[in-house]
C-alpha cells in the first residue's frame, strides 16, 4: 500500500469490496444479499454512499440489461440522488437489474452476428 492511499471502510468492511459484493450478488441473482450489501453502504455512507450506489446500478443496467425501461429508471434515479433525500428506489432497482436477463437470446444473437458478417 502506497503512502497516501487512503482505504475508506463501511464498518468493519472495505469500501471496495463492498462494491464489489453488491454487483456479484446482483450478476448472479443473489437478490438477498445484494439488498445486505446496499443497506451496508447506504448505513455506513448514506450521502455518498447513495450516489455511490446509484452509479454501479445504472453502470451494471447500461452495460448488462436489455430492457430500457430498466435502463432509463436507473439513469433517472442516478440524477435525483443528493436533490431527494429518498433511497427506496435504490432498492426497487436491485431486484430488477437481478432478474432481468443479461445476455441476450439465441436468435436475436444469431441474426447481430450475421449483419455484422454481412456488413464486413
Amino acid at each position: 500500500m502506497s503512502a497516501g492511499y487512503y482505504q475508506k471502510k463501511l464498518g468493519a468492511y472495505d469500501f471496495f469490496e463492498v462494491i464489489s459484493s453488491l454487483r456479484k450478488e446482483i450478476k448472479i441473482g443473489r437478490i438477498r444479499e445484494a439488498i445486505y450489501w446496499l443497506n451496508v453502504i447506504l448505513t455506513y455512507d448514506e450521502t455518498a454512499g447513495a450516489k455511490t450506489a446509484a452509479k454501479q446500478l445504472y453502470i451494471m443496467a447500461a452495460e448488462d440489461i436489455y430492457d430500457e425501461q430498466v435502463v432509463l429508471r436507473t439513469a433517472a434515479v442516478y440524477q435525483m440522488i443528493g436533490k431527494i433525500s429518498e433511497t427506496d428506489h435504490l432498492f426497487y432497482l436491485v431486484p430488477r437489474i437481478g432478474f432481468e436477463p443479461m445476455t441476450l437470446s439465441l436468435e436475436v444473437s444469431c441474426s447481430i452476428q450475421l449483419s455484422y458478417q454481412g456488413a464486413a
